[in-house]
């Protein structure tokens, strides 16, 4: 059984991920689209322009907006209502599965993970919800390659992830 101090702290990183989160997507809304980053509602391409250079710092690394309408890497990409209601409806399903397996888990550093992964996925939600596709605006590149751009919530999911599976790999038997 897992004490409340774990339980509080996981719960405590996970909001502070989601404002994280939300608070550096809106920055760089802001920054494109001026007061139509506190659109309460409204699909991406009618608020946003589909990509937009932000700024280039050092020699490898942009802040550039792009909208993913797909999951990891844009797979599944696509910008009908269907597509983004069931992306929603899958996620929200995993979620909820994360959640149960998280609750049954009595280690804290799995919570943590755990915690990582329900934040992240939560915070990629919303933006679907909200605008029909998700807010990446981290973009690094070598020359003209670029790695896929992504979020805060990305990162926590991947550590999340990362931590997880570390932990089943070092299990104490």
């Amino acid at each position: 059984m897992k004490s409340k101090g774990a339980r509080r702290a996981s719960f405590v990183m996970a909001m502070l991920i989601l404002a994280a989160d939300f608070i550096s997507k809106t920055a760089i809304l802001a920054i494109v689209g001026g007061e139509r980053a506190f659109a309460p509602w409204g699909r991406y391409g009618e608020l946003f322009p589909r990509f937009a250079h932000v700024a280039r710092i050092g020699e490898y690394f942009n802040i550039s907006l792009v909208w993913n309408t797909g999951v990891s890497f844009s797979m599944f990409s696509g910008s009908s209502e269907f597509n983004r209601w069931a992306l929603v409806a899958m996620s929200l399903a995993v979620i909820r599965f994360i959640y149960k397996m998280a609750s049954e888990g009595d280690e804290p550093l799995d919570t943590i993970g755990f915690s990582m992964v329900i934040a992240g996925a939560v915070g990629n939600v919303l933006d679907r919800i909200r605008f029909g596709a998700v807010v990446d605006f981290l973009d690094f590149h070598i020359g003209r390659y670029h790695w896929p751009a992504f979020n805060i919530a990305d990162i926590a999911i991947c550590i999340g992830v990362a931590v997880l599976i570390w932990r089943q790999l070092f299990r104490s038997k």
